[in-house]
């Protein structure tokens, strides 16, 4: 049983998410006025991370991803354009106080729509980072620059998965949807694991540790906010349904499934929203996470924790579930 948490956790999650708001409101407004963003045909920019799950700090960094309509092989831009359209984000976001890229901006790649549904579940899928850029941008995107095409995008991509919808209108259910993110689940999970491989100092266990610690909670977040609405949808779910849900953020989803539901369900997403706020208050400060993970015992009651946000977790999607037939797409 977890010990009950007074209001100044819970509010965490409406402070972030203000602040998330207004960062990314100004973020917008700046790309909107770079000649070398605009002069883009048919781009989209939309932000991951923190901020797309509502939950940024000021030291939060910005995970920027940048999407176009067609193929790659037909409308690839030049390496020049690139360039340009990168320096001057990257100083406009420096400007804006936002932390620099990680690792220099490496992933700052440009992904065509279409080449991702070419290679949706395929061997590329992986390699080309399509799964992740599709994954993050389905589970915590926020627009911040061109929303029609960031529409668009979205549309395309759920497209792919209700393939079939036609055929089985009143009878479908979206388990081609709820594979991919069981997969980016259970590959996060694996990753973790292959990082882990060969650490030795006791600096790199740490490290981690502490990344398993929030894959724990933030990463599962994502996942199953977008899996329990999913369960809980009656057979013939549509793509506007699914939209909807990506547009909110992974709380908002669970608070409106749970609002759809019972008591039951409403008193267990009160307790896994109050471990998640303790959560987020624990990892404001990534040095000091450090520091506590440095020790055996702080480290096993976080980790403790982490195992009952878990078993919340599952007992909410069990709780919200419309069948078990939903239920047991999850497992077989």
């Amino acid at each position: 049983m977890t010990t009950p948490l007074g209001p100044e956790f819970v509010d965490e999650i409406s402070r972030r998410r203000d602040f998330s708001v207004a960062r990314m409101a100004a973020l917008r407004e700046t790309l909107a006025t770079l000649p070398e963003v605009r002069d883009i045909p048919e781009l989209c920019i939309y932000v991951t991370g923190s901020y797309g799950r509502g939950d940024a700090t000021p030291s939060s960094d910005v995970d920027i991803f940048f999407l176009r309509l067609g193929h790659s092989s037909e409308r690839a831009l030049s390496r020049v354009d690139k360039t340009l359209a990168d320096a001057a984000i990257i100083k406009a976001c420096r400007a804006i106080g936002f932390p620099d890229f990680t690792q220099g901006g490496i992933y700052l790649d440009i992904h065509y729509v279409g080449d991702m549904q070419k290679t949706l579940g395929s061997r590329e899928d992986d390699y080309r980072n399509h799964f992740t850029a599709r994954m993050l941008l389905l589970l915590e995107s926020v627009c911040v620059f061109n929303p029609p095409i960031y529409e668009a995008v979205i549309r395309d991509i759920l497209q792919t998965y209700f393939r079939d919808f036609a055929d089985h209108a009143e009878t479908f259910r979206p388990v081609f949807l709820l594979n991919d993110l069981l997969r980016y689940w259970k590959t996060m999970c694996l990753n973790y694991e292959a990082r882990r491989t060969g650490k030795t100092e006791a600096s790199d266990k740490v490290y981690e540790l502490a990344k398993n610690f929030r894959l724990k909670y933030s990463r599962l977040l994502i996942c199953f906010s977008m899996i329990a609405p999913l369960v809980a949808a009656a057979p013939g779910i549509t793509i506007d349904d699914v939209s909807r849900l990506v547009h909110r953020t992974p709380t908002e989803r669970l608070r409106e499934v749970a609002e759809r539901r019972d008591a039951v369900a409403r008193r267990i997403l009160d307790r896994l929203l109050a471990e998640y706020a303790w959560f987020l208050s624990q990892t404001a400060d990534k040095e000091a996470l450090l520091a506590r993970f440095a020790d055996r015992g702080e480290r096993q009651a976080a980790f403790a924790r982490a195992a009952t946000f878990g078993d919340l977790m599952y007992s909410f999607v069990n709780s919200v579930k419309h069948d078990e037939a939903a239920m047991r797409y999850l497992l077989v």
